[in-house]
């Protein structure tokens, strides 16, 4: 399959980018209940939501866990879209995602959650420190029992990417949501609910968070399946972190 030239992969990325913050800021600035979701999260559910959410996460999670053991569908689906992120290999596409990548690396994530929670913690929000470790530990605890109890092998390495635990489900995702996306909860609450620099920051940390699980499928280190799953239990975690009276 021959890779697209890295100026038109980067353009495609850059196009995508800007077309969904238009039409995001749209939606933000008609509909205020249909803003970016990593800002939903912010504004607390009620419990009866709450409970909703996460069960159908739950449940989402249960079921695609089924599917990768009991069919071939699944692995169907992971090898078409291995094959066709293929033509995105140039090296200056490449080179960009292997950066965004590092953001999700564990030692990274544990850094900026011991910063992060430490911070808040002698500035006595003890209790948001607390909530965005049991986002983490959560969420990590969660991605590596079923790493290990699934054992699923990870694809065919590519010569510039390896890894070395077992590739169901994605911790690079998980963490990427459960960290980052506390991270972005946070922030944007001190902006007004309509400001444009809330939606700024609302928009360009959630697509920081999805290229960052987009780069596990990209750089072949993942399956997508990987992806969604981790991408699912950082957001089941970061709710149930959310469901914790605030300070």
């Amino acid at each position: 399959m021959t890779t697209i030239p890295s100026w038109q992969s980067l353009t495609l990325l850059a196009l995508l980018l800007l077309g969904t913050r238009f039409l995001a800021r749209l939606l933000w600035q008609q509909r205020p209940a249909l803003q970016p979701a990593g800002a939903a999260l912010c504004f607390a559910p009620d419990r009866r939501n709450m409970a909703a959410l996460l069960g159908l996460l739950a449940l989402l999670i249960i079921a695609l866990i089924v599917a990768l053991l009991l069919g071939d569908t699944i692995d169907t689906v992971d090898a078409r879209i291995r094959d066709a992120v293929r033509v995105l290999h140039s090296d200056a596409f490449v080179w960009l995602f292997l950066a965004i990548t590092t953001l999700g690396d564990s030692k990274v994530l544990a850094a900026v959650t011991l910063s992060t929670a430490a911070s808040l913690w002698f500035a006595s929000c003890r209790l948001t420190a607390a909530r965005l470790a049991l986002s983490a530990l959560g969420s990590a605890a969660t991605v590596y029992a079923m790493k290990y109890s699934i054992s699923r092998a990870r694809p065919e390495f590519e010569h510039f990417a390896s890894a070395s635990s077992p590739s169901f489900p994605s911790s690079h995702s998980s963490g990427a949501v459960a960290v980052y996306g506390f991270i972005l909860c946070l922030v944007i609450h001190q902006f007004p609910q309509q400001s444009r620099m809330r939606f700024e920051i609302a928009f360009w940390g959630m697509a920081l968070i999805l290229m960052l699980c987009a780069s596990r499928i990209i750089l072949g280190v993942h399956f997508a399946s990987d992806v969604l799953a981790g991408f699912m239990i950082g957001s089941f975690w970061l709710l149930t972190s959310h469901a914790v009276s605030r300070d």
